[in-house]
């Protein structure tokens, strides 16, 4: 009489001597591995010590731009991107002293047309009359420190500028009311009063709702949630950027000053050093469609650029050759 054949199930025993020999496994192979890119990243050259940042950093990446990790372990996985010399960048000593309660290091944007100076509780603006938009914007965070507060419900008129360009010229009109200082981020460092404040349309730029609720959402809160909390106190100077001399404007039979449609985005954050006082800067440069990739490292360029596009002399208290040595360089790395 044939033997009938018995199969061998998997028991719970079993299956977890499996599971646990697989994770002894991974984890002596990445210590093994990790050795041994440690050990050529020491002896390596400059650019062998790059290749070993650039292929760690992807692994990095693939982790924290998932939106299914914790904030916890964002932040952990950040701090370990940040020991990265590729990461990190190089920071610039100003060659003065800066006050760091001020809202924009290093003197406001210079500009080549005439603009008019706003100045708010939480954020400051250079003001272009003609074009009914703000030409920058420049604001300091920190890590929140008050409750997050309710919208306010309507944008009103700045009746310190000319333009006093009206909240209902963007009815229908394909575009939202883009802030320049971030509601939120104005409200959780500063208080609901400099919060009503980021709803003057002085602070108002016509944004694509693709890009608004995209990647300049994913920027400001990335500045706010991962940065503050990194690095302290981060400065930010945002605007619109135009190609044309003659840029369109929103479409209305309103007379008055209508506010043109920028080609562009600009957005950089300025990270001073604690101890050495030592100047960074990341700088973004995002197109004005209406759903950009949400990749801010497609959108790394130079202060030198930006200033280029936009006509704007950043950081104009800074003697020469500092302000060359922090606005020419693209930042290898998003931090």
């Amino acid at each position: 009489m044939a033997k009938r054949s018995r199969k061998k199930k998997n028991s719970p025993r079993r299956f977890r001597k499996l599971r646990l020999r697989y994770w002894i496994f991974s984890f002596f192979a990445v210590l093994v591995i990790g050795s041994g890119l440690k050990t050529a990243h020491y002896f390596g050259s400059p650019q062998t010590r790059e290749a070993i940042e650039r292929g760690t950093l992807v692994f990095i990446d693939l982790a924290r731009e998932s939106s299914l990790l914790p904030q916890e372990a964002i932040f952990w996985l950040d701090a370990l991107a940040l020991n990265l010399p590729f990461v990190y960048g190089t920071s610039v000593d100003p060659g003065i002293a800066l006050e760091a309660e001020t809202m924009v290091l290093a003197g406001t944007p210079l500009a080549d047309r005439s603009l008019t100076f706003l100045e708010n509780d939480a954020y400051l603006v250079g003001y272009d009359e003609q074009r009914g938009n703000p030409a920058w914007c420049a604001y300091r965070i920190f890590e929140a420190k008050k409750e997050a507060r309710e919208r306010p419900e309507s944008f009103e008129t700045d009746r310190r500028t000319r333009a006093r360009v009206a909240t209902e010229l963007y009815v229908h009109s394909g575009f939202d009311r883009g802030h320049m200082a971030p509601n939120h981020a104005i409200a959780v460092c500063y208080g609901a009063a400099a919060q009503a404040q980021t709803f003057l349309m002085s602070n108002v730029v016509p944004q694509r709702h693709g890009l608004n609720a995209g990647v300049w959402k994913s920027l400001e809160q990335r500045v706010l949630k991962r940065y503050t909390r990194q690095f302290g106190d981060v400065w930010v100077l945002c605007g619109p950027v135009y190609y044309s001399e003659k840029p369109k404007r929103l479409a209305t039979k309103k007379r008055g000053v209508v506010p043109a449609i920028p080609d562009a985005f600009f957005l950089i954050v300025v990270d001073r050093e604690e101890d050495s006082g030592a100047l960074r800067c990341l700088a973004f440069l995002v197109p004005h469609e209406e759903s950009p990739k949400n990749d801010p490292k497609r959108y790394l360029t130079s202060i030198d650029a930006i200033e280029q596009a936009t006509g704007l002399d950043f950081f104009s208290r800074l003697p020469e050759t500092v302000q060359d040595a922090l606005e020419a360089r693209t930042a290898k790395a998003v931090w």
